[in-house]
């Protein structure tokens, strides 16, 4: 399984921030009054205000929302948001800008740095690089990029240019869409990635065949 001890789109126009900030708040008062329930089963964080077990914030603007029994749903920056829905399912976005979706039986969601963008949404499955019982899986690191896991047991890793734009953005991509794929983009800037299919791996390009996290 992945080591990932180091855990914890680019902004919208105002309306949007409005709008982000609409939901949140319904969010954060729906929770409020049905705050009785187990712990981690669902909550919500806005701007370091935490309601439910599971879900925190620390920076303005920040936003965090878990659905069910997450395990941890963590916004940490400024401007962040996370999401994750599933049992077991965790987010995390950390840094300015991003945004982590995690949707599915222990899926998990990770965006550090700026602008970056990480969607897995899946349940467990046979991986082609990490075996049996694996959770869907994506991590965006650097700036202005994403990844994308869409389906069971599939992990996408994209690292790419530094964490602060204005010192070289990444503007890459992976993507697997399957069952049990792995793509990986990194070794500098504009990659693309794509795994699809079925145990397919792939590092900067299509079913390549190679995997590098």
């Amino acid at each position: 399984m992945r080591n990932d001890n180091d855990f914890r789109r680019r902004i919208h126009r105002v309306s949007g921030g409005m709008m982000l900030g609409a939901l949140a708040a319904g969010a954060l008062a729906t929770l409020s009054l049905n705050s009785a329930g187990a712990a981690n089963a669902s909550c919500a964080s806005l701007s370091g205000l935490d309601i439910g077990s599971g879900c925190h914030t620390t920076d303005f603007g920040d936003f965090a929302l878990g659905i069910g029994n997450v395990s941890n749903v963590t916004a940490s920056g400024g401007f962040n948001t996370a999401i994750a829905f599933g049992n077991g399912a965790f987010a995390s976005s950390t840094g300015r800008l991003n945004v982590a979706i995690a949707g599915g039986t222990a899926a998990g969601a990770r965006a550090d740095g700026t602008l970056n963008t990480a969607v897995a949404i899946g349940n467990r499955g046979n991986n082609v690089h990490y075996g049996p019982n694996d959770y869907t899986y994506a991590r965006a690191t650097g700036s202005l990029n994403s990844a994308y896991a869409l389906g069971n047991a599939n992990t996408v890793i994209v690292n790419s240019g530094n964490k602060n734009p204005l010192n070289g953005p990444g503007f890459s991509t992976g993507v697997a869409v399957g069952n049990g794929n792995a793509a990986s983009a990194n070794g500098g800037s504009v990659k693309l990635s794509i795994a699809a299919g079925s145990r397919r791996q792939s590092h900067n390009g299509v079913n390549t065949g190679s995997y590098h996290p």
